[in-house]
């Protein structure tokens, strides 16, 4: 039996969700593929339970893709030393990630564990490192591993993705209005350009073919030819994601608005402040004493909440935006609005021009202080989108002008700084800190995930960022219900085999009886 079924490789998928089933997408592709691969899978060794189901599904996903790829793709699982560091640095080098996690040894005591928890694809000439772990900080560990084990699909797909594309598509950031520089936009640059070409344009010299143009913090007004160029562009299926705010201490329109209301969207002139902020460091001392720093949320630098139905968003850590705009709506024909990301049910808008001050800290403490819920800060637009020139004949006469775009998709955020990352020193000393990073505390924010995902979507003609949206519920006890039948479930356990086992072995005793008593 066992020689006769390894000659067949078959699964049923008996899960709700599909959990064990490819996507006839990624069938498709899979049939497609040009060469072998190989992957190199770093989660070995002995592992604790959670991290051991995450290297099984692994595995078992693996063997389903060379299963259902026209070449060839096997995996192996190298050897790791963590006690050697000079092996930990140069896996370090080559991109992979370590985690250090708590497990019981057989003695029941707790010791401290590095693990690799990611893997490397590769054919003959190039390689791609797939992270395997989500690290969201609102979710518990069960939980970023249960999203770890449903983004297993699409983390192996894009990387196959990657490796099998002949050409990258082109993304370009905006100069000329006094947008954020190289040195401010380079650590989500730099995650872009192992997917992407990144370029540096100006309005007047967009390019057809940019698959997307992003727009990050211009400071300056748009002229009405940049702003023309901008409408073309996305009249003929143009993408782009805006990142701007038109108010912070005080109110500077930047000649846009007009473009943003026709699609819908205005940006108000009002600062955001959310109790679920990031934290600073404020003295708390009495005047005289020594200083003694307390972290404090700070509410002009709210952590956004993501949408968890869009693909964009689903399962991504918050984002930090510093002072932030609200956006609102307008109903426009043609275009569908889904809000990404939003404040807390503990919002105040302040309109400007506003003093800013650290003292008002304390008062930020305090429920009261914030009488509002759910602004919303970063919206997707998706549709037909009208041309803010449409009534202007000095434009509508020009060769090749378009009233009206094909469908396409737009990103309005209504803060500047969720793409910028900070810097340290200056000239040839200058050092960037990773986008989304608190300096203070040193942990990350869900920036940079959630600007890579923005740029796949709006680049994403095929749907691939869909497959993010997979999900994995596991079968979990009802606890309350568990501690009220507890009794009863024991006792069943206990009595049923017992009672099966008296009940066959009386029916087997009368057999006997009956057959040789004849």
């Amino acid at each position: 039996m066992y020689w006769f079924s390894s000659l067949f490789y078959f699964r049923i998928d008996l899960t709700q969700e599909g959990r064990y089933s490819l996507s006839e997408q990624s069938k498709n592709f899979l049939k497609n593929i040009d060469t072998d691969y190989e992957v190199e899978i770093y989660l070995s060794g002995e592992l604790p339970y959670g991290f051991h189901k995450l290297q099984e599904a692994t595995v078992a996903l693996i063997e389903e893709l060379n299963y259902s790829s026209a070449h060839k793709i096997s995996y192996n699982f190298p050897e790791i030393d963590t006690q050697n560091t000079e092996q930990v640095q140069k896996l370090t080098q080559r991109g992979l990630q370590y985690a250090s996690v708590n497990i019981k040894d057989k003695n029941g005591r707790l010791t401290q564990q590095v693990l690799f928890p990611a893997l490397v694809l590769h054919n003959s000439e190039n390689e791609v490192v797939i992270p395997l772990l989500k690290n969201n900080q609102r979710l518990s560990g069960q939980e970023n591993l249960n999203q770890s084990i449903a983004g297993l699909e699409y983390e192996l797909l894009n990387g196959l993705r990657i490796l099998e594309r002949k050409k990258l598509a082109k993304v370009a950031f905006l100069e000329g209005q006094g947008e954020l520089p190289p040195a401010e936009t380079i650590d989500f640059a730099k995650s872009l350009a192992e997917n992407y070409e990144v370029l540096r344009t100006r309005a007047n010299t967009i390019d057809s073919t940019l698959s997307a143009l992003i727009i990050a913090q211009p400071r300056k007004d748009f002229s009405e030819e940049d702003k023309f160029a901008i409408d073309q562009y996305i009249m003929n299926g143009g993408k782009v994601l805006r990142s701007k705010q038109s108010a912070m201490a005080f109110y500077k329109p930047l000649n846009i608005e007009d473009q943003l209301f026709t699609y819908g969207v205005r940006i108000n002139p009002q600062l955001t402040l959310d109790m679920n902020a990031d934290l600073v460091k404020i003295n708390t001392a009495l005047r005289g004493e020594k200083p003694r720093f307390t972290p404090l949320p700070w509410a002009y630098e709210p952590l956004l909440e993501t949408n968890p139905e869009h693909p964009i968003t689903q399962g991504i850590a918050p984002v930090r935006a510093v002072f932030a705009n609200s956006i609102d709506t307008i109903a426009t024909k043609n275009i569908e609005k889904i809000p990404l990301l939003r404040t807390s049910a503990s919002t105040r808008l302040e309109n400007v021009p506003r003093i800013i001050s650290m003292q008002e800290v304390q008062v930020m403490q305090e429920k009261d202080f914030y009488p509002t819920a759910f602004a919303t800060v970063g919206i997707l637009l998706e549709g037909k989108f009208p041309s803010v020139f449409k009534e202007r004949l000095a434009y509508t006469r020009r060769a090749n002008f378009k009233v009206e775009s094909s469908p396409t998709k737009m990103l309005v955020i209504a803060d500047g700084d969720i793409i910028k990352n900070e810097t340290r020193g200056t000239s040839e000393a200058m050092q960037f800190l990773p986008l989304g990073y608190n300096s203070d505390y040193q942990y990350i924010h869900g920036n940079k995930t959630f600007l890579l995902n923005a740029i796949d979507f709006l680049c994403d003609d095929e749907g691939w960022l869909k497959l993010r949206n997979k999900d994995f519920t596991p079968a979990l006890l009802n606890k309350t219900k568990a501690r009220a039948e507890r009794t009863f479930w024991q006792v069943l356990n206990v009595v049923l085999p017992l009672l099966l086992l008296l009940i066959f072995g009386t029916g087997y005793a009368f057999y006997r009886k009956w057959k040789f008593g004849k």
